[in-house]
């Protein structure tokens, strides 16, 4: 009997190393299309090896996003797909080195009742800067499983994907009691029971439902198809709840409680390194984007492109294709044509025009690969690492 067939969807903020940590879990098992009906990309593959953990493994890559609210088609492709599809399992890659912004994604998803794991990606830099991240307490005050990974390594990939298959075992999990001030979940709480018949209709989360209506999210409200009583009900309702704080916007007070709680959580499990211990990145980054040594550096790169494109090594290859076509190749193919008896202005027309003519554009070639080489390669950086590395 083969194994069980299960989806666990990848989400998280862009350049949080989502599209490595997926790379790396599916290999050439991949493919890549567009979700229906839109033009956002959309990647699945099968997680190699998958049979050690006792299931074959689809592996979603979503779109990458900071929040799921219905404001561009990448949230609303990424909430659709864990509210409707209801993947087995959420993985959400969190960068380490950003860690409150990033958790403002892993608190909503938490809202969305899946089964879920949060990859603790980048540790190495976070190790470099200094910083600890007590993992143990992270999780225990997120309630879920926290796996610490290095993606572009593959450290601790494997504990994570133990850590996914345990939770769609475990099934789905409930948000922190504290994840709200009082206020806000007595005003939720009220909106619950007007909506939860609908929500389970729709096979929506009830708590997740109550506070999107609560924010007054309006793809949502023509989704439940709520009747205008109760949506006057939910309407008053927020309406005393945007009057009980100065901030005086619903959507804007609950994603503040949702800050302060982020801020709890990463007070009572992250600690910073001392200030002035940067990392080698940090330290050339104050270089180069330095108020006054910033337009300095980028001049004098330029000026070192451009001298190495058209003055030296781009000149010398110019010259040289522009010997080897008009010195070498015109005279051997002239001569060649005139033994074979074409006409002469058969050979004019080839040698002088066609040759020559390509010649000419041919010998440029060189310096357009130079250039495009020193400005996609990683040449200027390296220099720039190895110079503040002798300064240290």
């Amino acid at each position: 009997m083969g194994e069980r067939a299960v989806k666990i969807a990848l989400v998280g903020n862009p350049n949080s190393g989502k599209t490595t940590l997926f790379n790396h879990l599916t290999g050439s098992n991949q493919y890549v299309g567009n979700w229906p009906g839109v033009t956002v990309e959309k990647k699945e593959g099968r997680i190699r090896q998958a049979e050690r953990y006792g299931y074959d493994i689809t592996l979603v890559d979503l779109p990458g996003i900071y929040s799921l609210s219905p404001y561009s088609m990448e949230e609303i492709v990424a909430r659709d797909y864990v509210t409707k599809e209801k993947p087995d399992a959420v993985i959400n890659i969190v960068d380490a080195t950003n860690i409150e912004r990033n958790l403002y994604l892993s608190v909503q998803l938490i809202e969305m009742e899946r089964p879920m794991v949060i990859a603790l990606n980048m540790m190495d830099e976070v190790y470099a800067k200094g910083d600890v991240i007590h993992v143990e307490e992270l999780s225990r005050r997120l309630n879920i499983p926290v796996i610490p990974i290095t993606a572009k390594t593959g450290e601790g990939v494997p504990r994570l994907v133990e850590a996914a298959v345990s939770q769609i075992e475990r099934g789905f999990i409930m948000e922190p009691d504290d994840l709200y001030d009082d206020f806000t979940h007595e005003i939720h709480h009220r909106i619950d029971n007007l909506v939860w018949q609908q929500a389970k209709n729709a096979g929506l989360p009830v708590h997740w439902t109550s506070i999107k209506m609560l924010e007054g999210d309006q793809q949502l409200r023509g989704v439940l198809g709520l009747p205008d009583e109760t949506l006057r009900k939910i309407d008053e309702i927020a309406h005393e709840y945007e009057a009980s704080s100065a901030l005086g916007d619903r959507e804007t007070m609950v994603a503040d409680s949702r800050y302060k709680y982020i801020e709890r959580v990463v007070g009572a499990s992250v600690v910073k390194a001392k200030l002035g211990k940067r990392t080698l990145s940090e330290k050339i980054d104050a270089v180069v984007t330095h108020r006054f040594f910033a337009l300095p550096i980028f001049l004098c790169v330029m000026f070192l492109i451009f001298t190495l494109t058209f003055s030296t090594i781009g000149a010398w290859l110019q010259d040289g294709v522009a010997w080897l076509i008009s010195g070498k190749f015109s005279p051997w193919l002239r001569e060649w044509m005139t033994s074979l008896g074409a006409q002469t202005w058969m050979t004019s027309l080839v040698v002088d025009g066609a040759v020559s003519g390509v010649g000419g554009v041919l010998s440029f070639l060189p310096q357009i690969a130079i250039l495009f080489c020193l400005l996609s390669s990683n040449l200027i950086s390296n220099s720039l690492c190895f110079i503040i590395t002798i300064l240290q």
